[in-house]
């Protein structure tokens, strides 16, 4: 490419002699120079198809073998990384597409399901060809391995995007994920679970309280919404959303820890959004101390002694 543009422009400093000369050997030194310099660009030109012929083939083979690689084999798991930045970079490539939508059903989407955070940031709401394989994956992530996938849909159709085009069209398409969520008659109970839990976090998270003073601790029923968030969550049967959970091959994650109850009550913790601190208890005996405030919403997972 490089040779191609020095060629052009060495053609287009030449064309403006000739246009602007008045001496004809100056113009005929420059038109013989033309000749060759346009010469050399054609064979550029060329060699630049070439390469660029052979570099498309080189994407599709490796696409391709990476997906057969992933579908018969779990030696080389990590090589999920390789192919998902090597297919990010050839999104708008046609026959690369071609390739992954005619491989990529056969690989276990627990492969791909380490990854939710990067796919979903790339989704838009467009009927692209890569937008749809897209798509269709993150279905199929979110409905085999829920706990794993259904926490980025819910932030991406709860982010609207103000004026950013980029980030509306994305919320646009979580919103159709979720739409095929609520119509799965399997999975529609965990998302809903899914989706009213965070709802009833973000809500606690929200409010502020009498006195924000670093330290001080109140109880949880004295207020309506830490009295939802410790009444509702625990019959919804959701695990704490940061717990370590183990993919599973068979999608079955019907023995994944789920919040039994919360501690009665929350003290707050320094920093700007002034966050909750309450702590739950899973079915599994683990204690978990839940930051919750207006700017944060994470979770600190610890194994009771």
């Amino acid at each position: 490419m490089k040779f191609r543009q020095r060629k052009f422009e060495d053609i287009r400093n030449l064309d403006q002699v000739l246009r602007t000369s008045k001496v004809e050997e100056v113009k005929r030194i420059a038109r013989t120079d033309r000749h060759k310099a346009k010469v050399w660009l054609n064979i550029d030109e060329e060699e630049h198809d070439r390469l660029k012929t052979a570099r498309a083939d080189y994407v599709k083979q490796s696409l391709d073998n990476f997906l057969c690689s992933l579908s018969y084999s779990d030696s080389y798991a990590t090589d999920v990384l390789k192919f998902v930045a090597t297919w990010l970079q050839h999104t708008h490539d046609i026959a690369a597409n071609q390739a992954v939508e005619r491989r990529i059903s056969a690989v276990p989407t627990s492969k791909f399901a380490k990854l939710m955070n990067q796919l979903a940031s790339r989704l838009q709401n467009s009927d692209e060809r890569f937008q749809l394989i897209l798509r269709s994956l993150v279905e199929r992530i979110c409905i085999q391995h829920p706990y794993h996938g259904m926490p980025n849909i819910f932030a991406g159709s709860k982010t609207a995007g103000g004026s950013d085009q980029i980030a509306i069209s994305r919320n646009a398409a979580a919103l159709k994920v979720v739409q095929k969520l609520q119509k799965n008659s399997i999975i529609s109970k965990i998302w809903a679970a899914v989706h009213k839990s965070n709802e009833l976090y973000i809500d606690f998270a929200a409010f502020k309280l009498d006195d924000m003073k670093q330290g001080s601790t109140w109880p949880l029923a004295k207020y309506g919404q830490s009295r939802r968030v410790a009444r509702d969550i625990p019959r919804m049967h959701v695990p704490p959303i940061t717990l370590s959970i183990d993919l599973r091959a068979d999608c079955d994650y019907s023995a994944v820890p789920t919040i039994t109850h919360f501690g009665s009550q929350m003290s707050i913790a320094g920093g700007l959004s002034a966050p909750k601190i309450v702590t739950v208890t899973t079915s599994a005996g683990q204690t978990c101390k839940q930051l919750v405030g207006r700017l944060l919403f994470q979770y600190e997972c610890m194994l009771t002694t």
